[in-house]
């Protein structure tokens, strides 16, 4: 019986790869608003893969793989004057996914856990442009070198969302809008007050996708 019930699920469980990319309106919540602090926009896009728990696709784990760029803009931040800062992530969400509807049409939500790390970024301040990397080299005219004992590239959060998607061709063209909570602040610099290490990430992303069918459907 377990044999037959097995080869049943096996011939209608749908998994889906799912390539998609988008933008991001991103920004930090620290203590206290900095002057004229305002989101920044950002790219967003790597690879999902949904695989069904139930036969019918009802319910799903979607386990992905994305670059994603998160920052802030503001008309000064420590020393700098009209900052608009970018640190490029690579992140890992793991969520649980409800699919409703039809073959031709369908909606789902998600959400759950993620798991990123900063791999650099850029800052755009004082008429300057310069790439963000982590280490204690002295910076220079293009490259800004951040102490990584002050700060925690780890971002660990939480994400949700929304979309739809429309049967085109063998799979669904996917329209997803994602808001990721970041539970981790990026400041931890030893010594200062909590109010100056308070810096969680608040990220709204909108993206385009193709699910690719592979299985029985």
């Amino acid at each position: 019986m377990a044999a037959i019930f097995l080869l049943g699920w096996t011939a209608q469980a749908q998994v889906y790869l799912i390539p998609k990319g988008g933008i991001t309106s991103s920004n930090v919540n620290f203590d206290q608003d900095l002057p004229n602090q305002k989101s920044n926009t950002g790219f967003v896009g790597g690879l999902g893969v949904s695989f069904p728990i139930t036969a019918d696709n009802f319910v799903a784990i979607q386990p992905e793989l994305l670059y994603t760029q998160k920052g802030f803009k503001a008309d000064s931040y420590t020393t700098f004057t009209n900052p608009r800062i970018n640190y490029n992530y690579l992140e890992v969400p793991l969520l649980l996914k409800v699919n409703f509807g039809e073959d031709a049409f369908k909606a789902f939500v998600n959400g759950g856990p993620s798991f990123g790390y900063a791999l650099g970024g850029r800052s755009r301040a004082d008429n300057q442009d310069m790439r963000i990397k982590f280490g204690n080299d002295a910076s220079t005219s293009d490259i800004m070198y951040v102490d990584p004992d002050n700060v925690n590239r780890l971002d660990i959060g939480i994400q949700f969302g929304i979309g739809a998607g429309i049967a085109a061709g063998p799979g669904d063209l996917t329209l997803e809008a994602r808001y990721g909570i970041g539970l981790t602040d990026f400041n931890n610099i030893s010594g200062a007050p909590d109010s100056q290490n308070k810096s969680k990430n608040r990220v709204i992303a909108l993206m385009l996708g193709y699910a690719i069918p592979f299985g029985g459907r």
